[in-house]
């Protein structure tokens, strides 16, 4: 998925084409534009979401640092973008600094939102979602969205206009279709990934709620056993620094445990904030186990790239 797009601005060192460049030597800002050049695809400027080669995060617990790859996957087309600008833009924007999240009331926005900013001109907008369907919260977006953008204001808006649209259920599914394609380490040609995404996306898109494996927990003291889950959906209240009740909001997850979860919510590196309870919902299959489902998925994904006309490409199956 490499769509070659170079890069003029002064760099770290030398490249003809940002693609081509070595991206350990690139500087944060570098590596965010890398990974939306060259990861990165939208299919139209007016999508919902992006679509992004699989690379593989840091998998060390309570490594909440967002890689410039992660936030690229969360970048809302240009065109949507403008759109949702223009929606909020009479609206009240804080300076973008690393912490300036927390004067934000974000209550409306525990079901899913968007990061919007600017800089200090009004211009290179950009938009990046977070909490549900994904699994990155308001903390750590923002952090990043200031680390690798540096943008001069930002404000936050939610999904209602997602929510109120039929296109919610497409959004869903490619997100989920997503993290199926990545979960089998399944692979197309760029023509087909789209439809990769949807068709994985619908595969596995019935699944229940797990009573054995879901409940809600004091001070946030998970078991020690956990189930894995097909999806996983996690939230937290907390208490917040002037004693006041704060919903953190809702991440989802796939292919995952509730401990896993916990450790990639900012809310227990958050300072001044302490959780008061977790709640998490664990979704399965009835009729089958999480490594027979794998299994299905793969299967169902060769009928469809036959379908396609593709030649799959598969790795540690």
């Amino acid at each position: 998925m490499k769509s070659y797009t170079p890069i003029t601005e002064a760099t770290t060192y030398s490249y003809t084409s940002l693609c081509d460049a070595q991206f350990s030597r690139l500087s944060d800002a570098e590596r965010y534009k890398y990974a939306v050049s060259c990861d990165c695809k939208a299919w139209s400027e007016s999508e919902l979401i992006m679509d992004c080669e699989f690379v593989a995060s840091d998998p060390r617990a309570g490594n909440v640092t967002m890689s410039a790859h992660e936030l690229a996957s969360l970048r809302i087309p240009s065109e949507t973008c403008k759109g949702i600008y223009d929606n909020k833009k009479n609206a009240s924007m804080v300076g973008a600094t690393a912490d300036a999240w927390k004067t934000l009331d974000w209550s409306s926005c525990i079901w899913g939102g968007k990061v919007v900013c600017v800089d200090e001109r009004g211009e290179d907008l950009s938009c990046h979602y977070f909490y549900h369907p994904f699994k990155y919260d308001l903390a750590r977006v923002w952090e990043a969205v200031v680390r690798y953008l540096k943008p001069s204001r930002c404000l936050i808006t939610n999904n209602a206009e997602l929510d109120a649209n039929v296109r919610q259920l497409d959004f869903h599914v490619r997100v989920r279709g997503r993290a199926a394609a990545n979960w089998i380490n399944a692979d197309l040609p760029d023509t087909w990934q789209q439809k990769l995404h949807n068709e994985l996306g619908l595969s596995f898109s019935s699944q229940r709620t797990d009573p054995g494996c879901s409940g809600t927990y004091n001070a946030c003291q998970l078991p020690k056993e956990g189930c894995r889950c097909i999806e996983g959906r996690f939230n937290a209240d907390a208490v917040g620094p002037s004693e006041e009740d704060v919903a953190w909001g809702y991440v989802t997850d796939f292919f995952v445990a509730a401990k896993e979860m916990k450790g990639n919510y900012s809310l227990f590196q958050a300072l001044g904030y302490s959780p008061k309870s977790c709640k998490f919902e664990c979704f399965n299959s009835k009729i089958r186990t999480i490594s027979g489902y794998r299994k299905e998925l793969i299967e169902y994904w060769g009928r469809a790239n036959n379908s396609f006309k593709a030649t799959p490409t598969f790795t540690n199956v």
